[in-house]
Protein backbone atom coordinates (compact mmCIF):
# COMPACT_ATOMS: atom_id res chain seq x y z
CA UNK A 1 0.00 0.00 0.00
CA UNK A 2 2.83 2.40 0.85
CA UNK A 3 3.99 1.94 -2.93
CA UNK A 4 0.87 4.37 -3.71
CA UNK A 5 2.09 6.99 -0.62
CA UNK A 6 5.01 8.56 -2.65
CA UNK A 7 2.50 10.30 -5.39
CA UNK A 8 1.68 12.86 -3.08
CA UNK A 9 4.95 13.53 -1.51
CA UNK A 10 8.17 15.30 -2.70
CA UNK A 11 8.57 14.48 -6.24
CA UNK A 12 10.83 16.05 -8.30
CA UNK A 13 9.62 19.97 -9.38
CA UNK A 14 9.23 21.21 -12.38
CA UNK A 15 8.87 24.39 -14.49
CA UNK A 16 6.17 26.70 -12.49
CA UNK A 17 4.88 27.46 -15.34
CA UNK A 18 2.17 25.16 -17.13
CA UNK A 19 2.78 23.01 -20.19
CA UNK A 20 -0.06 20.74 -21.11
CA UNK A 21 0.49 18.07 -23.56
CA UNK A 22 -0.98 14.83 -24.64
CA UNK A 23 1.44 11.49 -24.24
CA UNK A 24 0.68 8.11 -25.41
CA UNK A 25 1.91 5.31 -23.38
CA UNK A 26 2.77 2.31 -25.45
CA UNK A 27 2.84 -0.18 -22.51
CA UNK A 28 -0.81 0.60 -21.51
CA UNK A 29 -2.38 -0.26 -24.46
CA UNK A 30 -2.07 3.33 -26.18
CA UNK A 31 -3.55 5.10 -23.45
CA UNK A 32 -3.27 8.88 -23.90
CA UNK A 33 -3.39 11.83 -21.32
CA UNK A 34 -2.71 15.03 -20.81
CA UNK A 35 -0.79 16.54 -18.06
CA UNK A 36 0.50 20.13 -17.74
CA UNK A 37 4.67 19.14 -16.73
CA UNK A 38 7.25 16.38 -18.12
CA UNK A 39 6.18 12.89 -16.25
CA UNK A 40 9.34 10.59 -14.05
CA UNK A 41 8.36 7.02 -14.30
CA UNK A 42 9.08 4.19 -11.70
CA UNK A 43 7.88 0.78 -11.37
CA UNK A 44 6.87 -1.33 -8.41
CA UNK A 45 5.84 -3.97 -7.02
CA UNK A 46 2.52 -4.40 -5.03
CA UNK A 47 0.25 -6.53 -3.37
CA UNK A 48 -2.96 -5.27 -3.72
CA UNK A 49 -6.00 -6.35 -1.37
CA UNK A 50 -8.42 -9.28 -3.68
CA UNK A 51 -5.36 -10.33 -5.83
CA UNK A 52 -3.25 -13.43 -5.09
CA UNK A 53 0.06 -12.48 -6.12
CA UNK A 54 2.22 -8.80 -6.02
CA UNK A 55 1.87 -7.07 -9.65
CA UNK A 56 4.04 -4.95 -10.65
CA UNK A 57 2.55 -1.24 -11.31
CA UNK A 58 3.81 1.57 -13.24
CA UNK A 59 3.94 4.90 -11.88
CA UNK A 60 3.97 8.43 -14.17
CA UNK A 61 3.95 11.54 -12.20
CA UNK A 62 5.09 15.03 -11.99
CA UNK A 63 5.09 17.91 -9.91
CA UNK A 64 4.24 21.63 -10.02
CA UNK A 65 4.21 23.62 -6.97
CA UNK A 66 2.55 22.06 -4.81
CA UNK A 67 0.27 20.17 -7.31
CA UNK A 68 1.10 16.40 -8.40
CA UNK A 69 -0.43 14.65 -11.47
CA UNK A 70 0.17 10.99 -11.52
CA UNK A 71 -0.74 7.77 -13.75
CA UNK A 72 -0.17 4.49 -11.86
CA UNK A 73 -1.16 0.86 -14.08
CA UNK A 74 -0.61 -2.53 -14.20
CA UNK A 75 -1.79 -5.60 -15.73
CA UNK A 76 -3.73 -8.17 -14.18
CA UNK A 77 -3.61 -12.29 -14.71
CA UNK A 78 -6.93 -12.71 -15.46
CA UNK A 79 -10.37 -10.55 -16.53
CA UNK A 80 -11.65 -12.13 -13.00
CA UNK A 81 -8.60 -9.86 -11.36
CA UNK A 82 -9.63 -6.91 -13.01
CA UNK A 83 -12.69 -5.26 -10.19
CA UNK A 84 -10.41 -6.72 -7.63
CA UNK A 85 -7.53 -4.56 -8.49
CA UNK A 86 -10.02 -1.75 -9.36
CA UNK A 87 -11.09 -1.81 -5.80
CA UNK A 88 -7.76 -2.66 -4.15
CA UNK A 89 -6.01 0.26 -6.10
CA UNK A 90 -8.64 2.62 -4.47
CA UNK A 91 -8.61 1.04 -0.91
CA UNK A 92 -5.00 1.25 -0.91
CA UNK A 93 -5.06 4.81 -1.75
CA UNK A 94 -7.57 5.23 0.71
CA UNK A 95 -5.48 3.62 3.58
CA UNK A 96 -2.27 6.02 2.18
CA UNK A 97 -4.32 9.85 1.97
CA UNK A 98 -5.76 8.58 5.91
CA UNK A 99 -2.10 7.86 6.86
CA UNK A 100 -0.79 11.13 5.35
CA UNK A 101 -3.84 12.94 7.18
CA UNK A 102 -2.73 11.20 10.36
CA UNK A 103 0.68 13.41 10.40
CA UNK A 104 -0.96 16.30 10.04
CA UNK A 105 -0.01 18.60 13.25
CA UNK A 106 -4.01 18.92 13.50
CA UNK A 107 -5.27 15.56 12.02
CA UNK A 108 -9.16 15.57 10.67
CA UNK A 109 -10.68 12.77 8.89
CA UNK A 110 -10.81 12.44 5.50
CA UNK A 111 -13.50 13.84 3.46
CA UNK A 112 -14.70 11.12 -0.17
CA UNK A 113 -17.06 12.15 -2.16
CA UNK A 114 -18.16 9.24 -5.18
CA UNK A 115 -18.28 11.38 -8.24
CA UNK A 116 -19.99 8.18 -10.27
CA UNK A 117 -18.84 6.43 -12.83
CA UNK A 118 -15.47 6.98 -14.38
CA UNK A 119 -16.05 7.65 -17.87
CA UNK A 120 -12.98 7.61 -19.92
CA UNK A 121 -13.35 6.49 -24.10
CA UNK A 122 -12.81 3.33 -25.33
CA UNK A 123 -12.38 2.05 -21.57
CA UNK A 124 -13.51 -1.51 -20.66
CA UNK A 125 -16.93 -1.37 -18.49
CA UNK A 126 -16.88 -1.98 -15.27
CA UNK A 127 -18.29 -1.80 -12.27
CA UNK A 128 -15.55 -0.93 -10.25
CA UNK A 129 -14.94 1.81 -12.56
CA UNK A 130 -15.32 5.15 -10.82
CA UNK A 131 -14.26 8.75 -10.09
CA UNK A 132 -13.53 10.15 -5.98
CA UNK A 133 -12.79 13.69 -4.60
CA UNK A 134 -10.87 13.49 -1.50
CA UNK A 135 -10.55 16.39 0.82
CA UNK A 136 -7.43 16.17 3.49
CA UNK A 137 -5.62 18.30 5.56
CA UNK A 138 -1.48 16.56 5.76
CA UNK A 139 1.91 18.06 6.33
CA UNK A 140 3.80 19.92 3.54
CA UNK A 141 7.62 19.89 2.87
CA UNK A 142 8.10 21.69 6.42
CA UNK A 143 5.80 19.76 8.06
CA UNK A 144 2.49 22.78 8.03
CA UNK A 145 -0.66 21.90 7.64
CA UNK A 146 -1.90 21.86 4.21
CA UNK A 147 -5.27 21.37 2.65
CA UNK A 148 -5.59 19.50 -0.59
CA UNK A 149 -8.35 18.07 -2.73
CA UNK A 150 -7.40 14.76 -4.85
CA UNK A 151 -9.73 14.52 -7.97
CA UNK A 152 -9.09 10.11 -9.00
CA UNK A 153 -10.16 7.81 -11.68
CA UNK A 154 -10.39 4.44 -11.83
CA UNK A 155 -10.76 2.60 -14.95
CA UNK A 156 -9.44 -0.47 -17.14
CA UNK A 157 -9.00 -1.64 -20.49
CA UNK A 158 -8.90 -5.43 -21.35
CA UNK A 159 -6.42 -6.70 -18.49
CA UNK A 160 -5.00 -3.30 -18.02
CA UNK A 161 -5.82 -1.37 -14.43
CA UNK A 162 -5.43 2.34 -14.46
CA UNK A 163 -5.65 4.93 -11.50
CA UNK A 164 -5.03 8.63 -12.24
CA UNK A 165 -4.73 11.36 -9.64
CA UNK A 166 -4.52 15.06 -8.96
CA UNK A 167 -3.44 16.20 -6.16
CA UNK A 168 -3.97 20.28 -5.94
CA UNK A 169 -4.23 22.30 -2.64
CA UNK A 170 -7.75 23.15 -1.64
CA UNK A 171 -7.24 26.99 -1.80
CA UNK A 172 -7.25 28.61 -5.05
CA UNK A 173 -3.39 30.23 -5.63
CA UNK A 174 -4.89 32.32 -8.11
CA UNK A 175 -5.42 31.26 -12.54
CA UNK A 176 -7.52 28.07 -12.73
CA UNK A 177 -9.00 26.60 -9.87
CA UNK A 178 -8.16 23.29 -8.46
CA UNK A 179 -11.45 21.52 -10.09
CA UNK A 180 -11.02 22.97 -13.20
CA UNK A 181 -7.11 21.81 -13.75
CA UNK A 182 -8.24 18.58 -12.44
CA UNK A 183 -11.21 18.44 -15.67
CA UNK A 184 -8.43 18.92 -18.06
CA UNK A 185 -6.41 16.60 -16.26
CA UNK A 186 -9.80 14.14 -16.56
CA UNK A 187 -10.89 14.60 -20.21
CA UNK A 188 -7.19 13.81 -21.48
CA UNK A 189 -7.64 10.13 -21.01
CA UNK A 190 -8.32 8.20 -23.99
CA UNK A 191 -7.50 4.71 -25.78
CA UNK A 192 -6.65 4.34 -29.43
CA UNK A 193 -9.61 3.09 -31.64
Amino acid sequence: MGALTGLSWGLAGCSPSMDWRDMTLADAHGLVWRLPCKPDEQVRTVQLKGLAAPVAMHVRSCQLGESTWALSYLTVPGPADVVPALTGMQAALRSNLDAAAALAPDPQAVSATDLGPAEVPRMTPQAGSRRWLYTLRRPDGLGRPMDMTVHTWHFSHGLLVVQATAWQPAVDTGGQSGAELARVFGAGFHFPD
